[in-house]
């Protein structure tokens, strides 16, 4: 079991304060505009200088001369072979794999090819080692690499929310109920890569950049803290992905202060300078419409777990068209391939594939977490809880 370290790495307040006064005026804005939610007026992107990338680069982002697959090869040729050892292998046993879901064409929309390649070895090195290699090489779907870990998806400890109103993706992780007794280590990690793999590969997101969320109220050291989750969280987040993480809110809840003096320490030790910048720790009871109007939110922008109005039934929704989406795109591959679009791509039965699909699958009261755990439709409505984690009246 992970136990908490008291001479574990920590960044201090005097650190923070000192990255904070090394920035220059015009990139402290830009930080600002991203956590407050706002775009800028000209579109420009963060200065190089605030991104966290252990590359000797000039410049992270791409130019319109950079997007071709030439120049994208010899950035390849410049990342160490260990560092791509995984890519590389990847390419040869399934390059339609790297092609659609990892694609140097899609990395390279806003990133310099140095950076693409720096990226997408570091998405096949966690993939490889998250899924093994009996699923890393499969589609990233929930009949594919996804299927012997559903059931954690479906507990819905990680949701994706609607966009907010910058176009930025939302996504909100109960670290709470993310503990052993409901899923190991790396099946919480795998349910990260695959949400990130939906969410972070769209055109507008890659635009736009996305926002994280983790609740923490309720953190127990014993039973949350987990430094190597939290590691490899933070470089999923930063490392893998073509978008770009624009604001991290943590909300501590009644845990308050040890937490933000124990806890939050380590987390922004490992979170690295660029997303600790844009990194938000919510305690106290902030009101759910004054985090609105602040960060630029709407309600349904927030998990019922912290005050919004996002609950289990979204996210089985969401679950549901994001199979029916996967499907589609399956046999639209097959029809590209030249094969029958209609044949099933694997042995089962029309009934067992039809009770493949997220609805079907949750049909069993069995398959859910304990009351709880898992907030249901008379929870939702019978309270409302405050950013601070605990009941108010409704």
């Amino acid at each position: 079991m992970p136990s908490f370290s008291f001479t574990a790495p920590i960044i201090t307040a005097e650190q923070e304060w000192q990255e904070w006064n090394s920035m220059t005026p015009e990139e402290r804005e830009l930080i600002q505009k991203d956590i407050r939610g706002q775009t800028s007026e000209d579109g420009a992107e963060e200065t190089p200088s605030t991104s966290h990338q252990p590359l000797d680069s000039n410049n992270i982002y791409a130019t319109s001369d950079d997007i071709n697959n030439e120049t994208f090869q010899q950035a390849l040729l410049e990342i160490a072979d260990k560092e791509k050892k995984e890519l590389l292998h990847a390419m040869e046993v399934a390059p339609h794999l790297v092609a659609m879901e990892s694609n140097p064409m899609t990395y390279m929309r806003r990133l310099s090819p140095m950076v693409a390649a720096y990226r997408i070895a570091q998405y096949w090195k966690h993939r490889r080692r998250l899924f093994g290699d009996a699923r890393a090489f499969l589609p990233m779907t929930l009949d594919g690499a996804m299927e012997d870990i559903f059931s954690c998806l479906e507990k819905g400890f990680l949701n994706v929310l609607p966009k907010d109103p910058s176009g930025r993706a939302v996504i909100f992780f109960d670290r709470i109920r993310a503990i052993p007794a409901v899923a190991s280590r790396d099946s919480v990690l795998r349910v990260i890569f695959y949400i990130l793999q939906k969410v972070a590969m769209q055109d507008e997101v890659i635009s736009n950049g996305f926002v994280f969320m983790e609740n923490i109220a309720g953190y127990d050291l014993y039973t949350h803290f987990d430094r190597l989750l939290m590691k490899t969280q933070m470089l999923l987040l930063r490392e893998c992905f073509p978008a770009e993480l624009k604001v991290f809110h943590v909300f501590a809840g009644s845990c308050g202060a040890w937490a933000m003096d124990l806890i939050m320490p380590v987390i922004k030790q490992l979170a690295g300078k660029r997303i600790r910048l844009r990194m938000v720790c919510h305690s106290g009871h902030e009101s759910v419409e004054s985090f609105c109007k602040t960060y630029n939110f709407r309600p349904e922008h927030l998990s019922v777990i912290v005050g919004g109005g996002y609950t289990y039934a979204n996210h089985v929704s969401w679950m549901d068209m994001e199979y029916a989406r996967e499907q589609e795109e399956q046999s639209r591959q097959r029809e590209r391939d030249g094969l029958d679009p209609t044949f099933p791509t694997s042995s089962a039965s029309d009934d067992e594939e039809k009770s493949r699909s997220p609805s079907r699958r949750r049909s069993s009261k069995d398959r859910r977490l304990p009351n709880a755990s898992l907030p249901d439709a008379s929870f939702c409505t019978a309270r409302k809880i405050s950013l601070s984690g605990t009941p108010r009246a409704a």
